[in-house]
Formats: C-alpha cells, sequence, structure tokens
C-alpha cells in the first residue's frame, strides 16, 4: 500500500474500483466509519438531520394546514385492516374488565377470566 496517494486502498473497503483517499478508503467508507467511531461528529450528525427534518414539516405545514390530516387519510385508505386494527386496540384497552370478558366472548364464543393487557 502506497502512502499520500489517491489511488491508495485499503482491503477493508470493498468498494475496489472507486478512488481511495483518506485513511485509504472511499468516501462512503470514510464517513461510515466516521459517524460509528466519533461520537461526538454523531451527534452533531444527527442534530442537523432532525433540524432539517423539523424544518422540512414546518414548510410543509406553512405550505399546506391541512398535511398532517391528508397524511393521516391516505394512510387510512392506503391500509384500512392495519387502521382498523389500531382503532381496535385503543378502543379495546379503554374497557373495563367486564366489558372485555362479554366482548371477547361475542366475537370468539370463549368464556374467558381476566384478560391481563399485555397479552392482548
Amino acid at each position: 500500500m502506497v502512502k499520500n496517494s489517491i489511488m491508495t486502498i485499503n482491503y477493508n473497503c470493498p468498494h475496489k474500483d472507486r478512488p481511495h483517499y483518506a485513511r485509504g478508503m472511499c468516501r462512503s467508507c470514510y464517513w461510515k466509519m466516521r459517524y460509528k467511531t466519533d461520537e461526538e461528529f454523531r451527534k452533531k450528525t444527527l442534530e442537523k438531520i432532525r433540524k432539517a427534518v423539523k424544518k422540512n414539516y414546518e414548510k410543509k405545514v406553512k405550505e399546506d394546514p391541512e398535511f398532517y390530516r391528508k397524511k393521516s387519510r391516505e394512510y387510512r385508505h392506503k391500509y384500512p385492516d392495519r387502521w382498523n386494527y389500531i382503532l381496535a386496540r385503543y378502543y379495546f384497552r379503554k374497557l373495563n374488565d367486564e366489558k372485555r370478558k362479554e366482548l371477547i366472548k361475542e366475537v370468539m364464543g370463549i368464556d374467558v377470566g381476566v384478560t391481563n393487557e399485555q397479552n392482548v
């Protein structure tokens, strides 16, 4: 391996066809290594990403105040079974134990004891 050369190849980098620079790695492998090893760099990167995502959503809401409602509506239309399942779980948790027993007995046709929320 030749030092200080643009074409230095590190055999840990799987991208043999790309030019290799710092520490004998291609650009993507170098940034991946830096993200995984440098905690301060990782924190800064995550903070930048969070700010960018927040700014993007604020921009979308400013352009269209109904943005979140439309997004929710699209999800409900695209995945009606999942949406119904989410709502069923939500309302089932709000029921008291007697109502839960009655509902399970009615739907499944079996007699049950006290239900445990963790198993539902």
